[in-house]
């Protein structure tokens, strides 16, 4: 029998994909959903995979190059929900896998569930991102994917380790392709990361490994393939024909290159300091100003959430829920633990290491410009990658009290999250048996139109926090797809109560 030890890996595993299929088993179909279980072909209801090939042909021209993604979720609206719910939790599951892959090379596997509670505390609009049929296709399964591309070009710079057989390195490339192919702002990051470690690696051995950079090549094909498709080459051209590409790099670009120069500066002025030993009153002065900055854009989500609710609870669950304060929660973190691990002189491969995927994941908002549909979900690899950068590096308060008090804090904290976000994702799965219940009624007295009243939600957790349901015709989100889904001739939607 495996020692305690060796078996809660395993055990939290298990739990983990149980509580992944429980929750993704509660969260409804919505919006999007329903429109890609119909042909972009001809309208058609999608039955089959060459229904599914035969659309994914004609979504190019009309949405976007996500074509792997796009497949399974139009695959999974043409099966059971149920598959969807079992494959998702697996999904899931794989992807705190690999975040234990990470953290293992610096003998860190302890602190997966740690992970995984700072994922569900800072992720923006979590629902959408791991549990909404179609955002968990192109969010949550990009992740996860890029996280096990990652793994090797992760551990060759850290451990100096990439002695595959021949069937491994075959099955790794059109993972790469894919991995690069899956979607514009995680691909990004992955493929600046891989970048990274590759040139790091590199530089340290005075050569460049052809295997390694042949994978990355395959990467950059796949991303190649998403940013050419028919639609993206249709709005370039546009942009440029309107002239409104040159307005948007103007508002994005000046951004991007002060935070590079900034970042440049700034590796530069610790070099120096840190030769002539005046490193640690820097990095103290810095971290002050990022625990002061996270401080500052608390207060004031905390006040505007007050401001704009009728109850202390839903300021609260407000708070839980701004995107914003998620982000700049995850990139605090990691930045107080890169300055606490320069200061304290922690082992440069693993302070590189860090910093790079750190680095690589602030890498998704350089597309903002072009393709930052949904700006929230779009930011989950930058979340990702601090929180592993943060777990790699951060140590444990040397005082007991410390210890305790950031336990306790945590722990609170984690709880009233979890009970507030398990409430409201339970609200909209009784919101959906009550519809469809409703709609069976009506459907039986043959009757052609349905009154349906909108969806609502809380709080991040549920998948509809962000997204309309019911919408009038003509807009984004149309509800007639999900008459069509139902088979309803007319909707009529009814305000949500």
């Amino acid at each position: 029998m495996l020692p305690l030890r060796k078996r809660a890996f395993p055990l939290f595993l298990f739990c983990a994909f149980l509580a992944a299929w429980g929750l993704t088993a509660l969260t409804p179909l919505l919006a999007d959903d329903f429109i890609y279980a119909f042909s972009y072909a001809d309208g058609s209801r999608l039955h089959s995979l060459d229904g599914v090939l035969y659309s994914l042909r004609f979504h190019t021209d009309y949405v976007n190059g996500r074509v792997l993604s796009h497949f399974f979720v139009m695959s999974f609206m043409s099966l059971p929900k149920g598959v969807f719910n079992l494959c998702n939790a697996l999904v899931l599951t794989a992807g705190l896998a690999a975040q234990a892959g990470f953290l293992r090379v610096w003998g860190r596997e302890r602190r997966l569930p740690l992970a995984a509670a700072l994922l569900w505390l800072c992720m923006p609009v979590f629902g959408q991102v791991c549990l909404w049929l179609d955002g968990s296709c192109n969010y949550a399964w990009g992740l996860a994917l890029a996280l096990w591309v990652l793994l090797p070009f992760y551990k060759a710079y850290c451990l100096g380790a990439w002695d595959w057989p021949l069937w491994k390195r075959l099955v790794y490339l059109p993972l790469c392709f894919a991995a690069g192919a899956w979607s514009e702002h995680i691909s990004l990051s992955l493929l600046a990361a891989a970048f990274l470690l590759l040139l790091a690696r590199a530089l340290e051995e005075k050569r460049l490994r052809l295997y390694p950079l042949l994978a990355l090549l395959c990467g950059a094909l796949g991303y190649l393939t998403l940013l050419l498709s028919p639609k993206m080459l249709r709005t370039l051209r546009k942009l440029f024909a309107d002239g409104a590409l040159g307005a948007k790099l103007t508002r994005y670009l000046p951004l991007l290159l002060g935070a590079l120069a900034l970042g440049l500066a700034a590796l530069w002025l610790l070099r120096r300091l840190g030769k002539r030993g005046r490193l640690g009153g820097l990095c103290r002065a810095l971290r002050l100003l990022a625990v002061l900055c996270w401080l500052a854009a608390a207060g004031y989500t905390a006040l505007q959430a007050l401001r704009d609710s009728a109850t202390l609870l839903a300021a609260l669950e407000a708070l839980l829920s701004s995107s914003l304060l998620g982000l700049l929660s995850a990139l605090a973190l990691a930045a107080f633990a890169l300055l606490t691990a320069l200061q304290n002189g922690t082992e440069r491969k693993r302070l590189l290491a860090a910093a790079l995927l750190f680095v690589s994941g602030l890498s998704c908002f350089a597309l903002y410009p072009l393709a930052a549909y949904f700006p929230a979900r779009a930011s989950a690899s930058a979340v990702q990658f601090s929180v592993l950068a943060a777990l790699t590096l951060l140590e444990a308060p040397r005082k007991k009290a410390a210890r305790r008090a950031l336990a306790l804090c945590l722990s609170v904290l984690l709880l009233i999250s979890l009970a507030l976000g398990l409430a409201d994702i339970v609200d909209l799965h009784q919101q959906r048996v009550e519809r469809e219940a409703h709609i069976r009624e009506e459907l039986a007295t043959e009757t052609d139109t349905v009154a349906l009243r909108s969806f609502g939600c809380k709080t991040k957790y549920a998948a509809l926090y962000g997204l309309p349901d019911l919408d009038p015709p003509g807009s984004e989100w149309p509800r007639d797809p999900i008459g069509m889904y139902y088979g309803i001739a007319h909707v009529i939607s009814l305000p949500y109560e």
